[in-house]
């Protein structure tokens, strides 16, 4: 009965285990959340700003597992570069060292009775959510500690970890089985002292088993990412030879160590953590040079349509906003391209870029629907009240852009009728349409900028450019009346030009309505 009571309070512990990093990394998510939303273009490409952020994260969510969805997550929706990511993983790993040897103190296992009250203590007495936030958050930590400390206490007096510390092979095999299962290193932590205490194994293979549960949890990234396509799998893949290499340097180390000098578990530890924050610093250096090379160019999503719309991140609010206003850009400038294809053939009519604007039509369409399918799906997640507001103002821009690439599809039939009926225009009235086209193009390539970078003076200049483009239309209009009067311009080719000139007003009021939302979800 004992037995059994023993094995379910064990799969207690690891239950509580598990809530309480769910409730520590959602916590964590939800602040990155919020710097995403104010600061609009991702993180700040900075080296070492980057590798303390890949330290802190691993460290207070306790394990490498969330810092390598969360970077990967970054990187795919290019809020983060490869280099730059590549530079937060490796922070990352030295958050996994640290928190080892923070747990290595037995004290950090008697902590958790301190931490419930304290932050029982913060829930209850305070009113604001931010203050219970930090109080739950306190209380996780607590539960952390407490339910590590009974997996420890467990698995110190069983025969099954009597038998793992005389088997390093074995051991080797159930620590790398074990963080996949789990997907987090903190799992394995208890069991790591555990064979530790019972003195049967070598404490210089400590640092090994959790590199090796490192490598796992890189594997396991790079598997997920694998069917994906994504831009992750380079910077995994990079990080997986990383820590190889360094988990074959401590192999050769702990045997010259364990011959030559007789040190201590902390001491060991010690250097061991110098060794890994040399070779950071090292790999930092010699990225630096590098980081001005962005790995990412800005047309690799284009080159992969909807590529981001079927990996949408659900469960991260923010980051699933970033990839669908990524994929609404890719879409606009698929739009603005064709309404310089429409102007190359009015000016010189080409089957084959009239073949080529009708293909990205298509695709034009295609991005409406996937796009609009993925903020319903967002929509009927949990999302602020920030968040919603976005959302809608998406819909909208959607719709803007699907019609600019109609309008451009129009201006295509008209090029097509010109040419077709062999209709020329006047000089002047050709200098006019490029004139125009100008404008329209700048205004409309001037609102996807400002939605990109979240810039409210290049939406100010979308509507000041769209004010004009109003004055020229009625200019123009005037113009032509005055040309057909004196017999310059042709009856029917000025029918073409009204039809023209027409259209690119309105693509320039649809770049103003863009620019009009922009404004309102950055205000």
């Amino acid at each position: 009965m004992e037995d059994g009571f023993g094995i379910i309070a064990f799969f207690a512990a690891l239950s509580l285990l598990s809530y309480s990093i769910y409730w520590i990394n959602s916590v964590f998510e939800k602040i990155i959340e919020n710097y995403l939303e104010n600061s609009k273009k991702g993180f700040k490409k900075r080296v070492y700003t980057d590798i303390l952020f890949g330290t802190f994260y691993t460290f207070l969510t306790l394990g490498l597992n969330y810092s390598i969805n969360i970077t990967s997550s970054l990187l795919n929706v290019e809020a983060l570069s490869v280099l730059n990511s590549f530079i937060i993983f490796l922070g990352s790993l030295l958050g996994t060292i640290i928190i080892v040897y923070v747990f290595s103190f037995r004290l950090m296992f008697h902590l958790w009775a301190y931490l419930i009250v304290l932050g029982t203590g913060i829930f209850f007495l305070t009113k604001t959510k931010k203050f219970k936030d930090i109080g739950r958050t306190i209380v996780s930590y607590g539960f952390v500690f407490l339910s590590s400390h009974f997996i420890y206490s467990t698995l110190i007096k069983s025969e099954a970890m009597f038998f793992l510390s005389k088997n390093i092979i074995i051991l080797s095999l159930v620590v790398f089985i074990l963080t996949i299962i789990f997907q987090n290193n903190i799992f394995i932590f208890p069991m790591i002292f555990a064979i530790l205490s019972s003195n049967n194994l070598s404490k210089y293979y400590i640092v090994d088993l959790l590199l090796l549960s490192n490598i796992a949890l890189i594997l396991k990234a790079i598997i997920n990412n694998y069917r994906k396509n994504s831009i992750a799998k380079k910077s995994l893949s990079i990080l997986l030879i990383y820590n190889g290499l360094i988990f074959i340097i401590f192999l050769i180390l702990q045997k010259l160590i364990h011959k030559q000098l007789n040190l201590n578990f902390y001491q060991i530890y010690a250097l061991y953590v110098g060794i890994i924050v040399t070779l950071t610093l090292l790999m930092v250096l010699i990225i630096n040079p590098y980081k001005k090379f962005d790995l990412i160019k800005n047309n690799y999503i284009s080159k992969k349509k909807f590529l981001l719309l079927h990996e949408i991140n659900l469960h991260n609010p923010s980051i699933a906003v970033i990839q669908i206003i990524k994929e609404i850009i890719n879409m606009g400038y698929d739009a603005l391209n064709n309404v310089r294809r429409s102007l190359d053939l009015i000016l010189n009519y080409d089957p084959m870029i009239s073949q080529n604007l009708l293909i990205i039509e298509n695709d034009i369409n295609h991005y409406e629907k996937e796009i609009t399918e993925s903020l319903v799906k967002l929509s009927n997640t949990e999302i602020n009240e920030h968040q919603s507001k976005i959302i809608a103002a998406l819909y909208h821009i959607i719709n803007d852009i699907e019609r600019i690439g109609d309008h451009a599809e129009n201006l295509y039939e008209l090029a097509e009728h010109k040419y077709k009926n062999s209709l020329i225009f006047s000089d002047e009235a050709i200098v006019e349409i490029k004139f125009m086209y100008q404008y329209v193009i700048e205004a409309v390539d001037l609102a996807l900028s400002s939605l990109k970078d979240g810039d409210l003076q290049k939406a100010m200049k979308t509507i000041e450019l769209e004010s004009k483009i109003d004055k020229l239309d009625k200019q123009l209009r005037n113009g032509h009346i005055d040309r057909l009067n004196t017999g310059i311009c042709y009856p029917e080719s000025g029918a073409i030009f009204l039809d023209i000139i027409s259209n690119l007003e309105r693509i320039g009021d649809h770049a103003n309505n863009i620019a009009q939302l922009v404004i309102e979800i950055n205000q």
